[in-house]
Formats: structure tokens, sequence, C-alpha cells
């Protein structure tokens, strides 16, 4: 069972039992503004979620948080999520 997921602006992570976890956009915090993520979860229906660092939410009966949310090289932007039970 997956307990860290990192992915790049654009890509998904497909799960156990068919759940998929995508992120859509990232949001680079500047100033006094935190970054924030833009993220779906499908698991029978779509759930999109936005997120800062260590927020959570639900993948079905898991909790998963917000790791860290960084440039992955090459001007990308992405994020690592855990989950936490």
């Amino acid at each position: 069972m997956r307990r860290n997921v990192a992915l790049r602006e654009g890509t998904q992570a497909h799960l156990e039992d068919g759940v998929k976890m995508g992120l859509v956009e990232v949001n680079m915090g500047e100033g006094d503004d935190q970054s924030e993520v833009i993220l779906f979860v499908k698991n029978g229906g779509e759930n999109e979620f936005t997120l800062r660092l260590d927020d959570t939410f639900p993948v079905g009966e898991q909790t998963w948080k917000v790791d860290r949310i960084e440039e992955v090289g090459n001007n990308r932007l992405g994020a690592v999520f855990s989950r936490i039970d």
C-alpha cells in the first residue's frame, strides 16, 4: 500500500482499488501568500481540493496530507502527498 505520492503539475497516480490522484495546478505563493495546489481524487466520484502545505484530505477511507510543494526541475512545479492513517 502506497504511503507517499509525488506528482508534477498535470500528472496523476493510480493508487490501489482503482483510485486516482491528480495534480491539476500548483500556485507558488509570493510574499505573504502561501503556496497551494489543486488536486483531484477519483474514487467512485471525483472530488477536487484546493490545499496548502500540511492540509489534509480524504482518499476513500484514508487521510492524506500535503507534505511539500516545490519546483521539481526544468521549471516544473510539483507536490508530495503522504498517507497519515
